[in-house]
């Protein structure tokens, strides 16, 4: 899959990118969210920068994630210029204050899923030890339709998002 993503032309990405946010922007859960906590893409996954801008424009709190050991956190950013390369050379907040409140829609990446949205991590559970704590979040999922497999492996303690976002449809 990574392989995969990583093949495709820029022109296509960022036209798939903006579709699959589209959706999101225009999606309830957005819509009704006080502030998003959102990946930052890398090696062409779902582009979330215009669902940054989105969430500014409508006054929304953004938060991007910190790797801290094997901990993840969420930071709040106003600005990409609060960013810098991190862990795994992912954009990382450089400052800010620890972000969470009620209201917040947690937008996931993955390598792969399934129509029952069962979701194949990066296997550092980051998203799971981040989700269990806080249960009650809802969570969307970014990804390519290319990604979305008839069946994917699942277990117990992996969190499905409540929808898996792709640029032809909402499962």
């Amino acid at each position: 899959m990574q392989r995969a993503r990583l093949a495709m032309q820029k022109q296509e990405w960022m036209e798939k990118s903006r579709a699959i946010c589209e959706r999101l922007i225009a999606h309830p859960l957005f819509l009704h969210a006080n502030g998003i906590l959102v990946y930052m893409d890398m090696k062409n996954e779902v582009c979330t920068k215009q669902i940054i801008r989105a969430a500014w424009e409508q006054n929304k709190k953004v938060g991007i994630p910190k790797v801290q050991g094997k901990r993840m956190e969420f930071y709040e950013i106003c600005s990409f210029n609060e960013t810098a390369p991190g862990t795994f050379g992912v954009c990382e907040p450089t400052a800010g204050k620890q972000i969470f409140s009620e209201g917040m829609l947690m937008v996931m990446p993955g390598v792969a899923f399934d129509r029952k949205k069962n979701r194949i991590g990066y296997g550092a559970g980051y998203y799971d030890a981040y989700l269990k704590a806080h249960p009650d979040m809802p969570k969307a999922a970014l990804a390519f339709e290319f990604q979305v497999l008839r069946e994917v492996p699942a277990e117990e303690h992996d969190i499905r998002p409540d929808i898996l976002i792709t640029e032809s449809t909402i499962y």
